[in-house]
């Protein structure tokens, strides 16, 4: 498959991102010039499905994350842009166990190479979803998913290092409740 995709970026976009991007950041809107994928879907079992493949893409003016150096407080993100190439490949797992609990994992690597930064910022280099699901006779749904980030760099407050960001972890718990 091949597509492409044009994305306008606004201060309420970015800040769904980041929410401590600073109040006035350059604005530029990204564009996927092409993005090529391939992949395989399918069931090794009735209760067992899968979803793999990769991507390839090249982004104009993709925004990354760095810490705004210019302020005193130093408590905020500014943006910088650059073109880059972008691969990813993608796996995920889902199993049911009879018809009321389904477990699934969803694995990302991301890889970048942009055209003038010398490091990526704030982007991750992994991602991990683990997500599991219980139907309680169709009235009350419990769902439970942790999420991983990892290999994420940050440009330091002295010139010209980098750090590595720790791994976020996240986990939300929902309960749904339908009163049909």
């Amino acid at each position: 498959e091949a597509t492409g995709n044009y994305s306008r970026n606004s201060f309420y976009s970015m800040t769904r991102e980041n929410p401590f991007i600073m109040p006035v950041v350059p604005m530029r809107n990204t564009c996927e010039f092409i993005k090529v994928k391939a992949g395989l879907k399918g069931q090794f079992f009735d209760n067992m499905s899968y979803n793999a493949g990769v991507s390839f893409s090249y982004i104009g003016d993709l925004h990354f994350y760095v810490n705004d150096t210019t302020s005193n407080m130093r408590k905020g993100f500014t943006v910088l842009y650059d073109n880059s190439q972008y691969v990813n490949v993608y796996g995920e797992l889902a199993y049911m166990i009879g018809e009321k609990l389904t477990v699934s994992a969803k694995g990302n690597f991301h890889y970048y190479k942009p055209d003038v930064l010398t490091s990526i910022y704030h982007r991750p280099s992994w991602d991990l979803a683990i997500a599991g699901r219980y139907n309680m006779k169709d009235k009350l749904i419990f769902t439970a998913d942790f999420y991983f980030r990892g290999g994420q760099t940050a440009r330091g407050f002295v010139q010209d290092t980098v750090t590595f960001v720790k791994t976020p972890v996240d986990v939300p718990l929902d309960v749904q409740l339908d009163f049909n």
